[in-house]
Formats: C-alpha cells, sequence, structure tokens
C-alpha cells in the first residue's frame, strides 16, 4: 500500500467547491478524480461494493452503505443523496442516478478512510483557526486559491525566473503552505507582490478582479 501517494495532496486545478449549508465554500474532488488515486496507488487491484442501500422518504434521500477493499485491509463508510425530483410534477426523476451518487460519496469516504484527500479536512480546519494561530499574517480569504490564481501566478514567477520550488517555498514562508493550498485572498497579495517586483512586465491579462479579490 503506497501510503505517500494516496495522501498526496490534490492539484488546485482538481480540487472543486460547492456551498455548504452555512453558506461557506467547501473544497472537494469529484470522483473520478478519487477513482484515478485509488488506481495509481493500488495499481487497479481494488474492489467497492454497495453493502445495503436504503430510499428515505421522511427525508426525502437515498442512503448506502459501502465497502472499499484493497489488499487485505477494508474500510466502510456512509454515502447520502438527495432524492432529485421532477419540477413539473415532484417526482422523483431516477432514484437510480440518486443512488449512484449516494455510492460515490461512500466511496469518496471510504478513501478518505486511507488517507485519500485528507489534506482537505486539513485545509478546513487550518481556515478556522482564529487568524493568530495560522502562521503569516495575510487575511485568509474565503475558499482556496482558484485555477486562474494559480496559473498565472506561475506565469508571473517564470517572468521573474522564479522556478515551481522558489515559489512554493515563499508561500510556505509567508502562510505555512506550498502553492497550492493558499487561499484567494494569499493569491491575491502574491499576485500584487510579484506585479510590482523589477524586471521585465508580463506579459499575460490579469485573471478578473472582484470585490474581495481575485476569484
Amino acid at each position: 500500500m503506497n501510503r505517500e501517494l494516496l495522501e498526496k495532496p490534490f492539484l488546485a486545478t482538481e480540487i472543486k467547491q460547492r456551498e455548504g449549508g452555512n453558506g461557506t465554500a467547501l473544497n472537494y474532488v469529484e470522483g473520478h478524480t478519487v477513482i484515478a488515486r485509488l488506481n495509481e496507488a493500488f495499481d487497479g487491484v481494488w474492489e467497492f461494493i454497495i453493502k445495503s442501500f436504503e430510499v428515505s422518504e421522511t427525508r426525502d434521500e437515498v442512503l448506502v452503505v459501502g465497502r472499499l477493499t484493497a489488499g487485505s485491509v477494508s474500510k466502510m463508510q456512509f454515502g447520502a443523496s438527495s432524492v432529485t425530483r421532477s419540477k413539473a410534477d415532484n417526482l422523483p426523476v431516477s432514484i437510480a442516478d440518486d443512488l449512484k451518487a449516494a455510492a460515490t460519496d461512500a466511496l469518496k469516504k471510504c478513501a478518505t478512510l486511507f488517507g485519500v484527500g485528507l489534506h482537505l479536512y486539513r485545509d478546513k480546519e487550518e481556515q478556522q483557526k482564529p487568524r493568530s494561530t495560522r502562521a503569516g499574517s495575510a487575511p485568509q480569504g474565503t475558499g482556496r486559491i482558484s485555477a486562474k490564481q494559480h496559473s498565472y501566478l506561475l506565469t508571473l514567477a517564470r517572468d521573474h525566473g522564479m522556478p515551481r520550488r522558489e515559489v512554493d517555498a515563499m508561500c510556505q514562508e509567508r502562510f505555512g503552505v506550498v502553492l497550492d493550498h493558499v487561499t484567494k485572498a494569499e493569491a491575491s497579495l502574491l499576485i500584487e507582490e510579484l506585479t510590482k517586483r523589477d524586471g521585465p512586465p508580463p506579459q499575460h491579462p490579469q485573471p478578473e478582479h472582484r470585490a474581495g479579490g481575485v476569484h
């Protein structure tokens, strides 16, 4: 079992965001991305089965229990998905598709028990810490660095002759994390710093700026 590969952080371009129950942005990875990581770590030799499922009318959701097995190790977890209903008659559109979504949720949660995507939970806990307890002194902002910010920062770094390892070192020094795990607000500060440095001006359009920083 390749623990290092299983727990390897996902790239910023692989991490998506959705709105949580309290209006905050939640980071997640899609099912196919987790499957690709499992295939890579276990050379494709793993098995996922649904142990049981339930369609709950009172909660208007479907629940499944899944088991992920690799070698001699098995992990079990629940997965859930809301029932998708037609706007026309409020009838379920496809319980089968809802069960598939719940199964994917269970698979991702089982994979987490193997270490896949654990850094997403650590990042969430880190962002919830008081500012004074977090490495660096920059504002945290909401959500992880966007794909546009990530690409633009690497372009700026190349314009200034900075290899990727120096960018990661700069992020570690200022914020306590590598580039892939800085927040949007921190990425905005880095973009501002690099665009003000002496040297040839970058010949690339900047990402669109909106209220609260670059998104």
